[in-house]
């Protein structure tokens, strides 16, 4: 048998990589990356994902230009997790805003992309 895998995103995903932090509920901040942005959601690389249903806070830095960027605060429910038996960059969440982001924040970050040292 055949699988065919189909994708169930109804919009473009940015491929662009931003810092971001976000605060599991009862506990503190925990400095991570996002991947692939859209206006719903987008995904964050972390070793020790959430439960599916989670709701959270968290910081987004967006670039605003060449020189700066501007931390953007929103909520987000994770409502998939990937982990696999070993550490991986793709390990981690996908995350739906609850508030959508707006375009023009998506074009910054696409614009004046942040390079992640690893």
């Amino acid at each position: 048998m055949i699988q065919v895998s189909v994708e169930r995103r109804s919009e473009f995903r940015f491929p662009v990589v931003v810092p971001g932090e976000y605060f599991p509920p009862d506990d503190s901040g925990i400095l991570s990356y996002c991947l692939d942005l859209n206006k719903a959601g987008t995904f964050i690389s972390s070793d020790d994902p959430l439960t599916v249903g989670s709701k959270f806070d968290m910081h987004l830095t967006i670039p605003a230009n060449d020189e700066s960027s501007k931390i953007f605060r929103t909520e987000g429910a994770v409502v998939w997790n990937k982990i696999q038996p070993f550490k991986s960059k793709r390990n981690g969440m996908g995350v739906k805003f609850i508030d959508p982001l707006s375009e023009n924040l998506l074009l910054n970050a696409l614009s004046y992309p942040i390079s992640i040292k690893y």
